[in-house]
């Protein structure tokens, strides 16, 4: 117990604990199992970014194993005109290497029309009282009506432009100026096509048609008019026509882009770009040394060869890499292909991805450019490691589901990343993936340490509590204690003085 002498004017010395000190020291024992449990939420949290960050290692290298089976990243096909001032060619998945000849006759374009020769923008239309003007682009017919304050007879050019403007069809109207002080009124489609043609009607209170608008009084001057039409081209002797200049579905993978007519016949080549399977290969060792390199990591022992300060968070989990031995499994099994008519198969070995003692892989141009047709293999569309799986939880060990159907790697990697069905004894089921699944199981094991915690806190408080009333009081006794001591001692003081006096 500590004790502590303090000196007064009015005492000779009063004998007090230090209440502070002592529930300090008694309160130390007390926290040792909040400070385990503090920790164990701190490693519970590191684990789970540290899943989160395991896991997008494993998104990086299916992303990267994906592009080795995808036909289109291995190699790009280039695609070209002869004449891009006539034609203009892009490609994309499921372009087919070739050459090919074009002649376009015609190319698509929206109907116009201009009623020219009116003196200014909001020159009278030339529209009387009783008559009816209408435009129609295609089937559709729209009428017009003057807006609020505007007559037949009062009607401009420039109220004509709006109305059409607010149609909400494909016209557009505009005024523009000719010539000198000349204006004309522009109507045109805005999508091309023979389907989009655009024509007018005006007819006179007796019913008569009038051929156009404004000029003099009974002298109205007929529209300029350009016809919509569809575009029209002879692809390899067959003759096409489209109500676009933008035309995908003549040459499977290819956009033909039809940019003028012209009388002379042009080339449209889709040729072999640079070959990228070497980088695709590259990649995917990049991506594999990467994931296996962040799973060392987090699985290394304090101390051990990997010169690890402090355990890994997955150290203590001899499961936790199951993934990873069965990806390598996977990838160690054979690549079936069909080349030419010819189904054969291949490893990966084969192809340049070589394992090495460390785990890591490496990637062997030499090897690979051995094989004298290993773009092609690639380029054929392949798959990686059909095998039957179990996906386990990698901190217990238990099945977290069960794939019972030969299955590749890719899908194999989903089942980690992704929602997944899986059929097991049980039946089918809707599985979040196995990273998400773990990753929630600790966080529901973090909110259950968070409820500890606070138990445990209210019991430490009450503890406190008691401990300091405790001690207090104790102290407040000993003050009393030492205050009746002082007094008595003055007392027999004063009796003895008083006694040798006589």
């Amino acid at each position: 117990m500590s004790i502590s002498t303090t000196s007064s004017s009015t005492s000779s010395g009063t004998a007090s604990i230090d209440v502070a000190s002592i529930v300090s020291q008694l309160m130390a024992s007390e926290q040792v199992p909040m400070t385990t449990l503090k920790n164990n939420i701190t490693s519970k949290t590191t684990l789970i970014s540290d899943l989160g960050t395991l896991k997008s290692k494993v998104a990086t290298f299916q992303t990267a194993l994906e592009s080795l089976q995808d036909p289109t990243a291995l190699s790009s096909l280039v695609s070209s005109s002869s004449d891009q001032t006539v034609v203009q060619i892009t490609n994309s998945t499921g372009a087919v290497q070739g050459r090919h000849d074009i002649l376009v006759s015609q190319v698509a374009q929206p109907g116009q029309m201009t009623f020219d020769q009116f003196g200014y923008a909001t020159a009278n239309a030339g529209l009387a009282t009783g008559e009816t003007f209408s435009i129609s682009i295609g089937s559709r017919s729209y009428s017009y009506t003057p807006p609020t304050g505007v007559t037949m007879a009062s009607t401009t050019i420039d109220d004509l432009k709006n109305w059409i403007n607010a149609l909400g069809d494909n016209l557009s109207a505009s005024i523009v100026p000719t010539s000198g002080s000349n204006y004309a009124l522009k109507i045109q489609g805005t999508k091309p096509g023979s389907d989009n043609a655009i024509t007018f009607s005006h007819l006179a209170s007796g019913g008569g048609s009038v051929n156009g608008l404004g000029g003099t009084p009974g002298s109205p001057v007929a529209p300029t008019v350009v016809s919509a039409q569809n575009a029209a081209f002879t692809l390899d002797g067959v003759s096409y026509t489209r109500k676009t200049n933008s035309i995908t579905d003549a040459l499977s993978g290819v956009t033909i882009n039809l940019v003028k007519a012209s009388a002379t016949p042009q080339t449209i080549s889709v040729d072999p770009g640079t070959d990228k399977a070497p980088q695709v290969m590259q990649s995917l060792v990049d991506a594999f040394n990467d994931l296996v390199t962040t799973a060392k990591k987090l699985s290394a022992k304090a101390g051990s060869s990997s010169g690890a300060t402090a355990d890994g968070s997955l150290a203590n989990t001899p499961t936790a890499l199951n993934f990873l031995n069965q990806i390598k499994s996977m990838m160690a099994g054979d690549i079936h292909y069909t080349l030419g008519g010819t189904s054969s198969n291949i490893s990966l070995g084969e192809l340049g991805f070589e394992m090495q003692f460390d785990g890591t892989a490496k990637f062997n141009a030499t090897t690979f450019n051995a094989v004298s047709n290993a773009s092609a293999i690639l380029a054929s569309g392949i798959k990686v490691g059909y095998q039957t799986y179990v996906v386990r939880d990698p901190v217990t060990g238990a099945e977290i589901s069960k794939n019972t159907t030969d299955v590749n790697l890719d899908t194999y990697l989903t089942s980690l990343l992704k929602v997944t069905t899986s059929t097991t004894q049980a039946g089918t089921q809707t599985l979040a993936g196995a990273f998400d699944q773990m990753i929630k199981n600790e966080q529901s094991n973090i909110d259950d340490l968070n409820k500890k915690e606070l138990a445990l806190q209210l019991v430490l408080d009450q503890k406190q509590t008691s401990y300091t009333a405790q001690y207090s009081a104790l102290n407040a006794l000993l003050f009393q204690l030492n205050n009746t001591s002082n007094s008595l001692t003055s007392a027999l003081s004063g009796l003895t003085n008083g006694q040798n006096n006589k």
